[in-house]
């Protein structure tokens, strides 16, 4: 949300408080500028915010790509381990009898 400062109306109450015209000018000037400033501050670490969000979702991404692909070679050599397994158990069995 934007903000809004009005100068004119600052400075014109700064007058009617005591102030000179030019005191209250350069208030309203510096405050303006300090608000100004202030967005842009604001809109800086929004978009560095938004950077760093898209870059943690693309890292989650990959490793998320990862562990499926290493669950994947688990299971694989699980699998094979079974096999072999079931074959020597079969082999031994079968020696075993007369």
């Amino acid at each position: 949300m934007p903000e809004t400062f009005d100068a004119l109306r600052f400075a014109r109450k700064l007058n009617e408080a005591g102030f000179t015209r030019e005191q209250a000018e350069t208030l309203a000037e510096l405050i303006r500028d300090d608000v100004i400033a202030g967005s842009a501050k604001r809109d800086a670490f929004n978009d560095l915010e938004s950077r760093i969000t898209q870059q943690m979702d693309r890292v989650e991404e990959r490793m998320r790509h990862r562990i499926e692909q290493a669950e994947r070679s688990i299971w694989i050599k699980f699998g094979g381990l079974l096999v072999v397994a079931v074959g020597a158990l079969a082999t031994i069995l079968k020696l075993g009898k007369p």
